[in-house]
């Protein structure tokens, strides 16, 4: 809080002079008077009293920033470095403030259409920065991104967003569907990561291209590593790598398993819009193709040795073969999006590593079940019908 005043959060630029009454509006830079005026007062012993519980002593919790990179994500961490010494420097009672870089993207301009953005580039570079971060300690160590914007067309896929969204302007009622991408998918492998993070080594890795690892153990014993091979923004096809993973001490009696993510065209929506001659305006049929690419590309193997392409993101993981299933899915609900068209959602019970959902559907309490789709990793699954059926919609819905 301003001594004067509430301290105003509203545009993204300084409008208003730097004066002890005046109200302050977004982000600014580290040069900015603003800035510098606003780090001044809050190093100061003048900032005394919290505006709204009248304690005293209450300054700073937290130091967010705003810095991303130049299609490369090595330069988000070193100007959240610089950004981090100019306010140690300028004001040292700040330096142990916790630090969160809350628009850590690899490039400015959310609308700019990028191809890198459409595919599984983008995936392996935010992948890539999670693990960036969690080796430097000298960087932010929280960020979140800033891609939660809706594309419009013909930037379906090459916006800075997690899904491509076609507007159907000859459907009735007219409406908006959304095909999620590789980077939404590469969350998901993130969120499957244990809560224990384990020590890695990599031993002959190539310098040509950034091999980066993340190992973690989850309460039930299993292990979920994240492999990422990533290049920045460019794509080199033919490139790859081949990567064994071994672990000390050996675990015994554990199955593996791996969930692929690259721009081959079974993880890759964006390739078989593409292939499909860029629709506008995607039939059913276009959208179950583009839709059927959205999840990572689940592999058995009987070791934990694998070769995939430049850029991809993969998930091993290693569970004991009498791990339980665990509870089951719970509130299935859905939403009718337009006639023939809905969006299922449900609860999932207490999740194992990389749990995955069949979707069946079936008409009576003791079947026949016809599997509508999956495995998905999500829990959440779009329902078209082409034609009116036994499962058409809208009908009533529950777990059997």
């Amino acid at each position: 809080m301003w001594p004067g005043g509430i301290l105003r959060l509203g545009t993204n630029r300084i409008t208003a002079n730097t004066g002890p009454t005046s109200p302050l509006k977004g982000s600014a830079t580290t040069t900015t008077p603003a800035r510098k005026d606003f780090g001044r007062r809050a190093a100061s012993s003048s900032w005394d009293r919290n505006y709204f519980s009248g304690e005293r002593g209450v300054r700073i919790d937290f130091i967010s920033i705003h810095e991303k990179g130049n299609a490369s994500v090595s330069d988000i961490l070193e100007k959240e470095r610089a950004a981090l010494a100019t306010v140690t420097t300028r004001f040292p009672s700040l330096g142990s403030k916790k630090c969160i870089n809350d628009e850590a993207d690899p490039l400015v301009s959310w609308s700019r259409p990028e191809t890198w953005r459409a595919d599984a580039t983008y995936a392996a570079m935010l992948a890539r920065l999670v693990a960036l971060k969690m080796k430097n300690t000298s960087s932010c160590p929280a960020m979140s991104n800033d891609n939660g914007f809706l594309s419009y067309p013909p930037h379906q896929f090459t916006q800075r967003t997690l899904a491509a969204r076609f507007q159907l302007n000859h459907s009735s009622p007219v409406h908006s569907v959304l095909v999620r991408k590789p980077v939404h998918a590469v969350l998901g492998l993130l969120s499957n990561l244990g809560p224990a993070l384990l020590r890695t080594r990599l031993v002959g890795a190539s310098s040509t291209a950034h091999l980066d690892v993340i190992a973690t153990r989850h309460h039930t014993g299993a292990l979920a590593v994240l492999v990422v091979l990533s290049n920045e923004s460019t794509w080199e096809p033919g490139h790859g790598a081949q990567v064994t993973v071994r672990l000390q001490p050996s675990l015994q009696n554990v199955s593996w398993t791996a969930f692929h993510l690259d721009n081959g065209v079974a993880t890759n929506p964006y390739a078989v819009w593409v292939r499909q001659g860029c629709p506008a305006y995607p039939t059913r049929s276009q959208l179950a193709q583009m839709r059927g690419a959205q999840e990572p590309r689940l592999v058995a193997l009987s070791a934990p040795s694998l070769t995939f392409p430049l850029p991809s993101a993969v998930l091993l993981v290693a569970c004991p073969m009498e791990q339980s299933l665990g509870p089951v899915p719970r509130g299935l609900r859905v939403t009718i999006v337009a006639p023939g068209r809905g969006i299922l959602y449900w609860t999932p019970g207490r999740v194992q590593p990389c749990t995955m959902y069949d979707v069946l559907f079936a008409s009576v309490q003791n079947g026949p079940r016809v599997k509508l789709g999956g495995p998905v990793m999500f829990p959440v699954f779009f329902i078209d019908c082409d034609e009116p059926g036994p499962i058409s919609l809208p009908l009533p819905f529950k777990l059997l």
